[in-house]
């Protein structure tokens, strides 16, 4: 019997421990059950961070959280994890966090998907880097981006939208980035026509670039000027550095006109037709 006596006094004190232990739990469910009931922990206000330049409204952020002061909402009950879903699958969302700050807040930082490019064949459409399809206005200051026509049927897309793989897309990227890596000074791209890039006649295939060119750069020393090119799709890389070579001619390009179209379709050749 002495040897039961530890024992005996373990299990009593083990038996105290878990009752204690219980005893605080239903303590603080009971507290916290009261605040999930709570009116003052309503949530009644929504601050927000984002990272870059452009923002999004309060009140847009609070329809994307289906949060309402009309019906509100416990920020004890609130999850802010499938809030942070919620707010992602906004095509203009590229990431999102929610923290909650008591006793009635949410803070919520999140990152807008940058436009890269207008999307012509789509009504108020834009491109981020990663080819999301994206809503512009009202979300977004006005840019100085290009247009891509891109010559497929959109009907089938919706916002959120991938068309990264385009192939259409693909070479606009491509050949926008030659543009840019070509330091063309005081020259802004505003459009780029890829409808015929993959025509199944031959003879049709091209690209055409609208570009504006500033007074004294090297398309043209006069007052700016607009540049209609006409571009083998798959020989624009050719076609870019002939247009280089041409500025070695300045008389060539510098006349005084509205427009210039240069058809560079045919290798080591450009025809120059000069309009206005």
């Amino acid at each position: 019997m002495k040897n039961l006596q530890p024992i005996f006094k373990w299990s009593l004190l083990g038996i105290f421990l878990l009752g204690l232990l219980l005893t605080v739990w239903l303590f603080f469910e009971q507290q916290y059950d009261k605040r999930r009931h709570d009116p003052q922990y309503d949530i009644i206000a929504l601050l927000q961070s984002s990272e870059g330049k452009e923002s999004l409204k309060t009140a847009f952020l609070a329809e994307l959280l289906n949060l309402s002061l009309d019906l509100p909402t416990n920020i004890f009950q609130y999850d802010a994890k499938q809030g942070e879903k919620a707010l992602q699958a906004c095509p203009l969302i590229k990431k999102a966090h929610i923290d909650k700050i008591l006793p009635a807040t949410l803070y919520i930082q999140y990152e807008m998907r940058t436009p890269i490019a207008f999307i012509g064949d789509f009504h108020n459409a834009a491109i981020d880097d990663e080819g999301i399809l994206i809503p512009f206005t009202p979300f977004y200051t006005p840019k100085n981006i290009p247009i891509f026509y891109l010559g497929s049927s959109m009907e089938s897309l919706n916002w959120g939208d991938s068309i990264q793989d385009l192939p259409a897309l693909c070479l606009a990227k491509n050949i926008y980035s030659a543009l840019l890596k070509a330091h063309l000074p005081g020259v802004r791209i505003q459009a780029m026509d890829l409808v015929d890039a993959f025509s199944e006649q031959r003879g049709r295939r091209q690209v055409i670039l609208r570009l504006y060119a500033k007074p004294s750069d090297i398309l043209t020393s006069r007052q700016e000027q607009g540049f209609l090119l006409r571009w083998d799709p798959e020989n624009y890389a050719q076609c870019l550095q002939n247009l280089l070579t041409l500025q070695t001619n300045k008389a060539s390009l510098g006349a005084a006109s509205t427009l210039t179209i240069i058809d560079q379709r045919l290798p080591q050749l450009a025809f120059i037709r000069r309009e206005g």
